[in-house]
């Protein structure tokens, strides 16, 4: 079977069967040993392995089709004999230049030849992605999910198209996805919400899984601090009393469970402990199984300055934001001008600032500003200071375009400005700049939605 046709850029990229023979590649050796190169669990990626008859450290410098600079894929970080680099940045039939580069004693062994990416796994729907000319400034590597059915896994060339794909299997839903370590760890969960199914897969470059933590009761977000802790969101059903039916229901709360390496989990945090309870806009839609719909936490991210966590609550129009250590709210971002939430210490929208509502994706600037999206009629991103004695509206973008994303979503800021505002399960991305000019897009075939986003300058290093 030949390799299909190279995609052009910038358009839409069909999915094509994952195969299972070696990919073309010719080698010409000029000191070191020459690799096999064969195909990634995660295609269009490859993988080039070979050995050395001394241990040696290695790596692989490639360079992709019409580009000058050169990515540098590691290869055995110890002495060791054999070798193996994962290349991530070939879209599907895109040629590329290789030097595999064997390093003994402090000297180069180099073997330089040229290859191609491998295939789509079948089950990938189609991306179309609109690159700017000259390519974009920062965020060029991005990781995410699409929650079809089946739900993907997968990094895209922000310059180009897809570049790493994974389908998994019929019954879940990738919700995010991360890079550290050299891993990449993402957070699946059972697709009907009735079957505990949660875990943070995790991930080698090539796609293969090489470890498995169970996310009990776990939904929607994660986060994974450098020291290897994990959170995440998960659900906290208990029995409640309504005093208007004067009848006893199932309310599903939230919680926040840690993760410490090699420990067990905990509860750090939950609702049932700071919240009464109410019945939110999520009362009467049957979307957990495990009982009424109450605060419907949708994020948690970690701000590595504070050690401190932000979790959007957005049935109730609440951001928390608790001690990672403690679990402790520290300050509650109150949407609700008319509500009482968190009391005379809550932190409030003030002046003419829109309120957020049903908000998604919340996280921090460098600057220490709020970003999120929010959804009121239509979803768009917007940004709050907190300036006292409130949260004061400082940006926002995609009012009037009509978007309205029913789950997910969330936003991106770059260090030069710009904002990657996803919409979710509108299957819409688009970086804009600081006086609202698209200047990137990304749209999806079909599916359920768009998972949570995060952009990277380095996929080896993840940062």
């Amino acid at each position: 079977m030949s390799p299909s046709p190279l995609p052009a850029r910038g358009r839409a990229l069909r999915p094509a069967l994952l195969l299972s023979l070696p990919v073309a590649a010719a080698c010409q050796e000029r000191e070191g040993p020459c690799p096999e190169v064969s195909p990634a669990a995660a295609g269009p990626a490859v993988v080039l392995s070979w050995t050395s008859e001394e241990p040696a450290t290695s790596r692989v410098e490639f360079t992709l089709d019409g580009e000058d600079e050169a990515i540098v894929a590691p290869g055995s970080t110890e002495p060791s004999t054999s070798h193996e680099a994962v290349i991530i940045g070939p879209e599907a039939g895109e040629p590329f230049h290789y030097a595999a580069i064997t390093e003994i004693d402090g000297k180069d062994y180099v073997c330089e030849g040229d290859a191609e990416g491998g295939e789509l796994p079948e089950g990938m729907p189609e991306l179309a992605i609109t690159p700017p000319e000259g390519g974009v400034d920062e965020g060029r590597w991005l990781v995410g999910t699409t929650m079809t059915q089946p739900s993907t896994q997968f990094i895209v060339d922000r310059d180009g198209g897809l570049v790493w794909a994974r389908v998994l299997d019929s019954g879940l839903i990738a919700t995010q996805m991360a890079l550290q370590d050299g891993r990449i760890y993402g957070s699946v969960f059972g697709a009907d919400r009735s079957d505990d199914q949660g875990q943070l897969m995790v991930l080698d470059l090539a796609g293969e899984q090489v470890d498995s933590i169970p996310l009990t009761s776990g939904h929607h977000s994660f986060a994974r601090l450098p020291d290897g802790t994990v959170a995440y969101l998960a659900l906290d059903a208990r029995e409640w009393t309504d005093p208007d039916q004067e009848e006893t229901v199932s309310v599903v709360g939230d919680q926040v469970v840690v993760i410490p390496p090699g420990g067990e989990p905990s509860r750090l945090f939950t609702v049932w402990d700071w919240l009464p309870v109410e019945k939110s806009s999520f009362w009467d839609i049957p979307f957990y199984t495990q009982g009424r719909d109450w605060t419907h936490g949708n994020s948690i991210w970690h701000d590595p300055e504070a050690d401190t966590y932000l979790v959007s609550l957005g049935a109730v129009n609440l951001v928390l934001e608790i001690d990672a250590t403690t679990g402790e709210p520290l300050t509650w971002y109150n949407g609700n001008r008319s509500d009482v939430l968190g009391g005379e210490d809550a932190v409030q929208v003030f002046g003419g600032s829109k309120p957020f509502q049903f908000q998604h994706g919340v996280r921090r600037t460098a600057s220490g500003s709020l970003l999120m999206t929010m959804t009121d009629g239509e979803t768009f991103g917007i940004e709050y200071e907190d300036q006292d004695p409130g949260l004061y509206e400082t940006w926002n973008f995609g009012q009037g375009l009509g978007d309205r994303a029913l789950a997910m979503g969330g936003a991106v800021r770059f260090g030069n400005g710009n904002t990657l505002v996803n919409w979710g399960t509108v299957l819409h991305a688009r970086e804009v700049t600081p006086d609202g000019e698209v200047v990137w897009e990304m749209t999806a075939e079909d599916g359920l939605g768009f998972g949570y986003f995060e952009a990277y300058d380095d996929l080896y290093r993840g940062e």
